[in-house]
């Protein structure tokens, strides 16, 4: 308002030079509001400033230019339907090809704050550009979880969780209170123990779940500033200074080390002979600016992988291993890259990871498991059922050190902690939590991840030995040791317990018990023998009806399914011996209604194919019978024939 003001009254030509002044603090205003959504409610400014302007111009000259007032007049009132918020409804395809439609949600006609949100209309999933990411997890908090529950994360991601979702958060942009924020970024990257963070739960209690995606791995170094920024020198101009000063010690983060590239090679083997090694490279990793404590972080990591043959006469079976790993540190010099255009640090020599570790404190930990990392970046291929391992997907093709104190943060732990295992393995992470997993996080149970890693949900679950350890009115310990919501209508459980009814029937929990043979029925599910026959529940099984055994395995696979065609030829082998099948492919309706009628307690519709279902003890296999043995898959038919000889044996008892 004071530029406003003050451009009218000093400005030449009746105000023009200020009318251009606006215009450019109004284009920038909304240019920033188009590139950081979290900054959405200041459009506001942009848009008085843009509506101001095209008035001021309107304006200028009274006499002559009498017509643009008009031309300005229609500018202000269209403009602004261009940039204010519209209600949308937010449509995307979920994991099974169906169209789902979300909650009405805020946007405006050129752009959406939701731009992270969605999915490319050429179905390009880079980070950045037009992802549906969060569209799943969105849906999943509005669908699961009660409407009071808070959601903890950091503020960016706080107002599409509210509008979206429909759930409370503890701070967005519309609440972000300082003290408020810097609480929550102490939470993430301060307090080293979980006792310590849960004292800021306990101060909130409907705070229920925690959610972290992966943007937030590069924002680590802002939640660690405003972490342990001092509140009370908010106007004193000498701590400001010293906040921008590079050597300020609170500006360190987390270090992310990228995938730089391969080289293959033929060495000997320890074992006699040679053996191929692929050297994976690892650089580019990221650094404070605080000359000091840089000395604390990874510059380069090489990964030498050997592929060595276990018997000459079998070659496909081989051994992959970890035969060498090589590292570099920072030191406290600099030197000019041309590559960055600037001076960077220069590294150490390079030594082993043992030699490393003995001077200093560090883990090395990943968003995915330390072999799919592995595997991704050692292929040249990513097509098929690798389609992941396209460098647009970072979660597989980066590592992450957490120095000293960051390897005990709640955000390592949470985050990074999903597959510490498989890097404690190969001593790489070495914090006490990891290689001790009774010393990881008790009090939170990852409840969602089913989208590579890019973002995670947790629910706040306290640890338990049996079910009286929980509130068993609405609780179970389940098999992770956590206290559990019970399980609602139609959800899969294993006994009673698990059901808030109370009746678990059919590995289904259930409001009602199901009728018993001889009892009026409609639908087979109705029954506790899942086959209904003229309106009447009968204990022979729903299969016999369509002249199929109960020993029968049903085989759901589709056209165009790799993992399905390596599983066709174990099928027939298993035929061959006197196994019996029922292929089910997903475009026989006729079949596809045999499975829907008879098997829908067994089959999980949706979530992928091959599956394989044995009718007579329930139970389901999920994807291929077999293994990876490195990069590639190998089929397993031995796997086949002992899940068909349990499904022959429950049969048989029945």
């Amino acid at each position: 308002i004071a530029i406003f003001l003050l451009t009218l009254k000093f400005s030449p030509e009746g105000g023009k030079m200020g009318a251009a002044i606006i215009l450019i603090l109004a284009i920038s205003g909304l240019w920033a509001y188009y590139n950081v959504p979290q900054r959405g409610v200041d459009s506001v400014l942009g848009i008085i400033a843009l509506g101001a302007t095209v008035g001021l111009i309107a304006g200028i000259n009274k006499k002559n230019l009498n017509g643009l007032r008009i031309i300005g007049t229609i500018a202000v009132i269209i403009i602004p339907l261009f940039v204010f918020p519209f209600i949308y409804n937010i449509n995307y395809t979920d994991s099974t090809g169906k169209v789902v439609t979300l909650l009405p949600y805020f946007s405006h006609l050129w752009h959406s704050s939701t731009t992270m949100l969605h999915q490319g209309g050429d179905g390009d999933w880079n980070i950045g550009s037009g992802i549906n990411w969060w569209m799943h997890g969105l849906q999943w908090f509005n669908e699961n979880t009660a409407k009071q529950d808070i959601v903890l994360t950091w503020w960016d991601y706080g107002h599409w969780i509210t509008p979206i979702a429909e759930r409370p958060v503890l701070i967005d942009n519309l609440q972000a209170v300082h003290w408020q924020l810097q609480e929550v970024a102490r939470f993430f990257t301060v307090y080293q123990t979980e006792d310590e963070a849960m004292k800021l739960v306990k101060e909130y209690p409907n705070v229920k779940y925690i959610v972290i995606d992966y943007t937030l791995i590069g924002k680590n170094h802002a939640l660690r500033f405003i972490a342990q920024g001092n509140l009370s020198k908010q106007d004193d101009k000498a701590y400001e200074e010293w906040l921008k000063n590079p050597e300020n010690p609170n500006k360190n983060a987390l270090g992310v080390c990228q995938f730089g590239g391969k080289s293959d090679t033929i060495e000997k083997s320890s074992a006699g002979g040679s053996e191929e090694v692929s050297k994976l490279y690892f650089g580019y990793c990221s650094y404070p600016p605080n000359k000091t404590q840089r000395l604390d972080y990874l510059a380069k990591i090489e990964f030498d992988i050997a592929k060595r043959s276990v018997d000459i006469n079998k070659p496909d079976e081989t051994q992959i291993y970890v035969k060498k790993i090589i590292v570099q540190g920072y030191t406290d010099k600099e030197t000019y890259s041309a590559y960055y255009g600037r001076d960077v640090p220069v590294p150490t020599e390079e030594m082993s990871l043992d030699e490393w570790k003995k001077n200093h404190n560090g883990s090395l930990l990943g968003i995915q498991s330390f072999g799919d990392v592995i595997t991704c970046v050692m292929r040249d291929d990513f097509s098929g059922n690798f389609w992941y391992c396209d460098p647009r997907f970072p979660m597989f093709r980066e590592f992450v050190y957490a120095p000293n104190e960051f390897q005990n943060h709640m955000f390592t732990k949470l985050y990074l902690g999903e597959h510490a295992d498989s890097y404690a393995q190969q001593g790489l992470c070495n914090a006490d939590w990891c290689k001790d997993p009774s010393k990881r996080l008790k009090n939170w149970k990852l409840v969602w991840d089913n989208n590579y890693g890019f973002i995670r949900i947790w629910k706040l679950a306290m640890q338990c030995d049996s079910d009286n350890n929980c509130d068993t009115t609405s609780q179970y310990c389940d098999e992770t040791k956590h206290c559990v919501d019970k399980k609602k209508e139609k959800e899969a459980c294993a006994n009673n317990t698990e059901c808030a009814s109370g009746i678990c029937e059919n590995k289904a929990c259930r409001k009602e018990h199901l009728k018993n043979d001889g009892e009026q029925c409609m639908i087979s599910s109705e029954c506790l023998s899942n086959n209904c026959l003229n309106n009447v529940c009968v204990k022979t099984s729903c299969l016999e009806k369509y002249n199929i055994s109960e020993d029968t395995i049903a085989f759901l696979q589709m056209d165009g399914c790799g993992f399905c065609t390596k599983m066709k030829p174990l099928v027939q082998e298993l035929e061959n011996k006197g196994y019996k099948f029922l292929w089910i492919n997903t475009a026989d309706s006729e079949k596809m209604n045999i499975a829907r009628e008879c098997l829908a307690n067994i089959f999980k519709f949706g979530e992928g194919v091959p599956q394989f279902a044995c009718p007579s003890n329930g139970e389901l296999h999920p994807g291929a019978f077999g293994s990876w043995v490195g990069t590639d898959f190998v089929s397993n038919v031995s796997q086949m024939q002992k899940f068909a000889d349990e499904c022959r044996d429950a049969a048989k008892n029945k």
